[in-house]
């Protein structure tokens, strides 16, 4: 998987990131509150959304959902 990192005048630019990984959904989005900044991230399966979460980073919240599915997927 390959994706760019995000520089802080790209995240005023940036569009909706969304990915399929392992049957999950990866969505990133650009955080609306602009005084806090930063991206929200969410997991969905057939769907719903089962894991979201605020990063200050592009980096950090694709991260988190990934470690998030790995974490998933080792349980079962």
């Amino acid at each position: 998987m390959e994706y760019q990192s995000v520089s802080q005048f790209e995240e005023a630019y940036f569009v909706s990131y969304e990915e399929e990984w392992c049957g999950y959904v990866i969505y990133i989005e650009r955080n609306p509150d602009r005084f806090r900044g930063g991206f929200e991230w969410s997991v969905c399966f057939d769907n719903e959304e089962i894991q979201s979460g605020l990063a200050f980073h592009f980096d950090f919240a694709l991260t988190e959902a990934l470690t998030y599915i790995k974490c998933l997927e080792s349980n079962q």
